[in-house]
């Protein structure tokens, strides 16, 4: 064979095996799985749901996984609303920044329906919290997230009877709207509530303090689970606080919680302390602090506005 003849095989031979590397390696990249990691961490075997190593609740989850609903005072509204805020979560390795929109809207004086919403929320957890106390499969711990949305009723039942507190009837429902389950950030899981809430307003002759107002919740929480063993927890709802009015403040302090079965972290109990304006205006403003007492290790801050819906007033338009 000449010399130019075996140069060419040589070379020929040569192309051949890079181009046939080549198609391996990328075969064996696009059939490796993006997360190989958490696979070789877990040591998973390829059967097991990557939900069994996750737990679904409020002590593992964002700030707005499996937050306690909020409790009621006994009492309607006592006119319609819309509440539009924005929220910031700390715990140990966990930032949560959020926006949320609340509503109330009256149906006369005995019935009312409240929606709640998440929208946008906007997380940055560390490495360990991510990977080794949640389990995610969010490898860099960092996001965005839609949350749920709750629908509550509210039926009142007895209100401004001398001997009697005040009793309200409510029931909710939360959905399975939010997202971004594999980061621990919602359940993608639904859940019912219902409880009554009591409450008594008394008047004072004080030149500060015009009027407080005591309040109980009993109820009971339920939701779905991913799990064979528990398809559903139940827990016990509760809450109690109490309101101080003056001129133009209303100033609240609460507990509230909810005792799971499951005993993985679902007994959240949290402690509320907020101001709201109370001006005879179309917009009032609200700052409200919250704080982890069991199973719920964030402190928050949340600030928003509420638009009295009484207050607007539509114009009538003559036909011409």
């Amino acid at each position: 064979m000449s010399w130019y003849k075996m140069t060419y095989c040589l070379t020929l031979k040569r192309v051949t095996l890079a181009c046939v590397l080549l198609i391996g390696f990328q075969s064996f990249a696009q059939n490796q799985s993006p997360d190989k990691w958490w696979e070789d961490k877990h040591h998973w075997n390829g059967i097991t749901p990557w939900i069994n190593f996750m737990e679904l609740s409020s002590k593992y989850m964002g700030p707005n996984g499996m937050p306690v609903p909020d409790i009621n005072n006994g009492v309607i509204p006592e006119h319609s609303f819309f509440e539009a805020g924005v929220a910031a979560h700390t715990s140990d390795g966990d930032k949560t920044v959020n926006g949320f929109l609340n509503a109330i809207f009256k149906a006369g004086d005995r019935a009312a329906l409240g929606l709640y919403f998440v929208p946008y929320e906007l997380y940055n957890m560390d490495t360990n919290t991510s990977r080794n106390i949640r389990n995610t499969r969010d490898y860099d711990g960092k996001g965005n997230a839609t949350g749920d949305v709750y629908i509550n009723g509210h039926f009142q039942i007895i209100k401004n009877k001398a001997k009697w507190p005040d009793i309200l009837l409510s029931f909710g429902v939360k959905t399975a709207s939010g997202g971004n389950l594999e980061a621990a950030r919602y359940t993608d899981a639904p859940g019912y509530y219902f409880g009554l809430s009591f409450g008594k307003t008394y008047k004072l002759n004080n030149s500060f303090i015009k009027s407080l107002r005591w309040y109980i919740q009993a109820g009971a929480y339920m939701w779905q689970t991913y799990r064979a063993d528990y398809r559903q927890d139940d827990s016990p709802w509760f809450g109690g606080g109490l309101t101080a009015s003056t001129k133009g403040l209303v100033i609240d302090e609460q507990v509230s919680g909810y005792n799971g079965y499951i005993l993985n972290g679902d007994q959240p109990i949290i402690n509320k302390f907020s101001v709201k304006t109370n001006w005879n205006r179309l917009f009032n403003w609200k700052l409200l602090l919250q704080y982890g007492i069991r199973d719920y290790d964030y402190k928050s801050v949340m600030f928003s506005t509420i638009m009295d819906l009484s207050k607007i007033k539509l114009k009538k338009h003559k036909l011409q």
